[in-house]
């Protein structure tokens, strides 16, 4: 982390230009990193679809099984309305179970790029590492020496040399795209688990109230 340093304490007391070779090689790595985070964007975007879907089926089991237990509570006799609420919980809990199942597979199967990219990504962030402290070692014999930048090619301060290296160096890391889509499933099963409680609940409210309207009515 050599490099980390000195970009982050860098003052330039001399107006001196990155060398042309290392500016070059900068403007590949940017192109590479560029490449990199449109990779990054599209499993992003993929991945935002599976978890959207999960959620949108979430909804829609909430809904559907909501509808079924108020007609319980209003329609059915207790112990069929019981029944039929476990059941309904069942099938909640198998589409829940399916629908999370498969959001989890549509982004864990992309671990393979994730892994790949991630390793190009380190490599990039060591190429920016490298060419910070070619740079910094080459301005401080120049300093030394109190020669004159005169540099022909494509010119950079070092300034803002220093601030590209550092953006490339600081960036996002692949491995927390996993983290957050894992959080957002992980999520769907505790909503998952919270619903499932509240049918329990709700079936055995329904169940014995009803019981007491049934022994009320036949007293």
């Amino acid at each position: 982390m050599a490099g980390t340093e000195d970009i982050a304490n860098d003052d330039v007391e001399v107006p001196l230009y990155a060398s042309p070779a290392n500016v070059l090689k900068l403007l590949k790595v940017e192109q590479k990193r560029n490449k990199l985070d449109s990779q990054k964007n599209e499993l992003q975007q993929q991945a935002d679809s599976a978890i959207s879907s999960l959620y949108k089926n979430i909804l829609l089991y909430v809904a559907y099984t909501g509808g079924i237990i108020y007609f319980h509570t209003t329609e059915l006799p207790s112990a069929i309305a019981f029944n039929v609420s476990i059941l309904s919980m069942c099938l909640f809990m198998t589409g829940l179970f399916f629908h999370t199942s498969w959001a989890k597979s549509m982004i864990t199967r992309r671990d393979g790029y994730i892994e790949f990219f991630a390793e190009r990504h380190k490599r990039l962030r060591v190429d920016a590492r490298i060419l910070v402290e070619l740079e910094n070692n080459r301005r401080r014999r120049r300093l030394a020496a109190n020669i004159a930048d005169n540099s022909e090619g494509p010119l950079i301060d070092m300034a803002s040399f220093m601030t590209r290296c550092k953006t490339i160096y600081d960036a996002a890391d692949f491995y927390d795209f996993l983290k957050v889509y894992h959080k957002k499933i992980n999520l769907s099963w505790v909503l998952g688990g919270v619903y499932v409680l509240f049918v329990l609940i709700i079936a055995f409210f329904n169940y014995y109230y009803k019981q007491g309207q049934d022994y009320s009515f036949s007293d």
